[in-house]
């Protein structure tokens, strides 16, 4: 997958966009597409490690990263976690706050 810069720059690889941050021009690198995830094929993955591993893989491929993806997820979580499916009873449209830079 290649990455482009927010300001219209030509595409990268994921290790050029990760080593440099930003694009010459200035702009940010975002992928060149989004890929589509099958919401019943991610509530099938039981750990964060393999979500991650499957979420991250589209933006992964063509790179020499790739088939170090599933170490680097193990090692980026390799602290104890559980997903928790959200319950949603009334059905209603769900909406989830992040607050990871505060309210």
């Amino acid at each position: 997958m290649q990455f482009i810069s927010t300001r219209q720059g030509s595409g990268v690889s994921l290790e050029t966009a990760i080593m440099s941050g930003t694009a010459p021009d200035g702009g940010l690198y975002v992928p060149e597409k989004l890929p589509n995830f099958e919401p019943d094929a991610l509530m099938q993955i039981d750990t964060i490690n393999k979500l991650a591993e499957h979420l991250m893989g589209p933006f992964f491929e063509g790179s020499t990263l790739k088939n170090q993806l599933g170490e680097i997820c193990n090692e980026a979580f390799s602290f104890p976690t559980r997903l928790q499916p959200i319950e949603n009873k009334a059905r209603d449209p769900l909406s989830v706050l992040e607050l990871f830079h505060g309210p």
